[in-house]
């Protein structure tokens, strides 16, 4: 009896767990799709922007310059296939963080 109990409860969170990642996925996969916003006119960015929708495909939807740890970063969002992918590059040394 007690076995069964707890089959039924770790099935009724997993369920649970996995209704909150649904509702977090949909909500980060809100992104205009013809929006490509490019916050700052530096070469540097567009040529990360370019780097990473070269590697990976999809579409540029954000693209800004932000500081992180104390050193300029490049954060490019694409979206591809439905999905969205952040990835990170060092303003710097332009390689993926």
């Amino acid at each position: 009896m007690y076995q069964a109990l707890q089959n039924t409860f770790q099935s009724l969170m997993l369920v649970i767990f996995l209704g909150i990642l649904a509702g977090q996925a949909s909500a980060e996969l809100f992104v205009p799709s013809t929006a490509v916003v490019v916050l700052a006119a530096d070469t540097s960015l567009q040529a990360a922007a370019k780097q990473v929708n070269t590697k990976y495909g999809g579409e540029v939807v954000k693209a800004e310059t932000v500081s992180k740890e104390g050193r300029k970063v490049h954060q490019i969002r694409l979206l591809i296939d439905g999905r969205v992918k952040n990835v990170d590059i060092d303003a710097s040394s332009g390689k993926e963080l």
